[in-house]
């Protein structure tokens, strides 16, 4: 068995003896330091576990310090998730991918993408399971460049969340872009989308338009992906009852 040090380092157990009084404190502080960032009440929190620890028997006392390292390990991920918080849009002007500034390309065909995408997902109880998601957007062409109009993210009830791109980008050729969505925002829900507008030549090779979604709680997790699917740009036309 190996135990965590403040540090993050990996010690042996024969270092922290279950015999020692000040093993569970330790080893106990140890992976409360790589979870929580509030160093005055981890200590604190420690010796109050130790002296439960230290009140029971040898047999109970290996039993609940792996009862209890068990639970700190499995809370790790929910916690560090909550800090480690993203920017919705994960993109950045490159080289490879920019705003289209002078368009003197021939853009003869244009199309819009429609890509199903998952931010939560329900497991078995009934409960939920938030996803991160990225959109990946990949030119196939080896000559032509390829134009991204509009990225747009809707959520479940058809609402338009964000617009990632004020301008038209360029992406050149054989290059990639993507669109990252944080598995905290859960704002999309379970039948959310992305709209692609693109524009190219019609003799270059069609772009691949594909979502990533990930997640994990405790010590499970899960991805999977999801195509992206040509739609048409037809307005959309108003409901008429039936008494008019």
């Amino acid at each position: 068995m190996m135990t965590l040090r403040n540090d993050n380092s990996i010690i042996p157990e024969s270092d922290l003896s279950f015999d020692s009084t000040a093993a569970p404190e330790k080893q106990l502080r140890s992976l409360l330091c790589a979870c929580v960032s509030n160093t005055t009440v981890k200590p604190k929190f420690c010796v109050i576990l130790a002296d439960i620890i230290k009140s029971s028997s040898l047999s109970c006392r290996r039993t609940l310090v792996s009862l209890l390292c068990s639970f700190v390990l499995t809370a790790c991920d929910d916690l560090k998730l909550g800090k480690d918080v993203l920017p919705a849009n994960s993109m950045e002007d490159s080289s490879f991918f920019y705003p289209l500034k002078d368009n003197n390309l021939t853009l003869t065909q244009e199309k819009s993408i429609y890509v199903p995408v998952y931010s939560e997902i329900f497991v078995a109880g009934g409960g939920k399971l938030n996803l991160a998601i990225t959109l990946s957007i990949r030119n196939t062409d080896f000559e032509y460049p390829l134009v991204v109009k509009t990225v747009n993210y809707y959520n479940t009830a058809g609402k338009l969340i964000e617009n990632y791109l004020p301008v038209p980008y360029l992406l050149e050729p054989m290059a990639s872009t993507h669109f990252f969505v944080s598995q905290t925002d859960a704002r999309g829900g379970a039948g959310a989308n992305f709209i692609v507008n693109w524009a190219e030549n019609s003799k270059a090779n069609s772009p691949v338009i594909e979502a990533v979604m990930a997640g994990s709680t405790g010590t499970q997790g899960m991805s999977f992906t999801s195509s992206g699917r040509e739609i048409n740009k037809s307005q959309r036309v108003p409901l008429v009852s039936k008494s008019e």
